[in-house]
C-alpha cells in the first residue's frame, strides 16, 4: 500500500544527480507535436487529419519507404482507435520525429494546402523543443532538483499521515483515497482538480509553494479535518500566497 500512494506523486531525480527528468509540456490530443520519450514528435494520425490527406495513404508512404525513414531514427508503429459511422475501429499509427516528418513531405505533392501545414508543423516542432529545452535548463538546476525532491517527501508524509488516522479510526486505506488526495492537491494549486498538471514542469517558485500547501494538508489531516474543508484551506493558502507575489510585482 505503500508504494500505491508514492505513485500518485509521480517521480522526480535525486537533487545534485543530474538525472533526466521526463517532460511532457503542453500535450494535448489535439496538439500537433507533442512530446513521447523525451523528444517531439507527431504521428502519422495528426498529419492526415491536419494537413487534409488519407491516413490510408499515409501510413502506407512510410511503409513503403520504412527504410529511408529509420535512417532518422526508430519509427514507432501502434494501434490506435478512431471513430467512423458505424463505430470505434483500430488502424495502425506510425510516430514521426521532426526529420521523419519533414521527409514524409518530401513524398507528398506540394498543394497550397500541405504547404500551409508545413509551415505549421516546423513552428509547432520548433516551439515543443524550445519549451524542452527550457524545462531542461530549469530542471538541471541543484536548487529546482532540491524544491523538488522536497515536495516529492512532502507528498509522501501527506499520504503517511492519511493513512495512519484512518488506521486508526479502524479504516482501510484504498489506492482512490490517494488519488483524491492527489486531486485536492491539483485543485489547490490550480483552481481545477481534472486540470493537466505535471508537478515536473513547475518552477522551484511554484514547488515551494507545493511544499507548503502539501505540509498544510498534513497538519490538517493530523487534526482530522474532513476533506473539503482542507480542501478550502489548502486552496486558499494559494490564492494568498500568489496575491501577495502579484502585490510584490507591483
Amino acid at each position: 500500500m505503500k508504494n500505491a500512494h508514492r505513485a500518485q506523486e509521480g517521480k522526480a531525480g535525486a537533487p545534485g544527480t543530474g538525472a533526466a527528468i521526463v517532460t511532457r509540456p503542453g500535450n494535448s490530443a489535439s496538439d500537433l507535436v507533442t512530446v513521447e520519450h523525451g523528444q517531439p514528435v507527431t504521428t502519422t494520425e495528426r498529419v492526415a487529419a491536419a494537413a487534409g490527406l488519407q491516413h490510408a495513404s499515409v501510413i502506407k508512404m512510410v511503409r513503403d519507404h520504412l527504410a529511408d525513414f529509420q535512417e532518422f531514427g526508430r519509427v514507432r508503429f501502434q494501434i490506435a482507435p478512431f471513430a467512423t459511422a458505424g463505430g470505434v475501429q483500430s488502424r495502425e499509427i506510425a510516430e514521426l520525429n521532426e526529420q521523419q516528418a519533414a521527409l514524409l513531405f518530401l513524398y507528398q505533392r506540394n498543394t497550397a494546402k500541405v504547404r500551409a501545414f508545413k509551415l505549421r508543423m516546423v513552428k509547432d516542432f520548433a516551439r515543443v523543443t524550445a519549451e524542452l529545452q527550457r524545462l531542461k535548463a530549469m530542471q538541471s538546476a541543484p536548487s529546482w532538483q532540491a524544491a523538488r525532491v522536497e515536495t516529492k517527501r512532502d507528498f509522501c508524509n501527506v499520504a503517511d499521515m492519511l493513512q495512519e488516522v484512518r488506521a486508526d479510526a479502524g479504516r482501510d486505506t484504498a489506492p482512490h483515497v490517494f488519488i483524491n488526495e492527489a486531486r485536492l492537491i491539483r485543485f489547490a494549486m490550480t483552481g481545477n482538480e481534472s486540470a493537466k498538471w505535471d508537478r515536473d514542469t513547475l518552477s522551484r517558485e511554484d514547488l515551494k509553494l507545493l511544499g507548503k500547501v502539501e505540509r498544510l494538508d498534513m497538519r490538517l489531516i493530523a487534526r482530522g479535518v474532513p476533506f473539503h474543508d482542507r480542501k478550502a484551506s489548502c486552496r486558499a493558502l494559494v490564492l494568498e500566497a500568489r496575491g501577495l507575489l502579484l502585490q510584490g510585482a507591483a
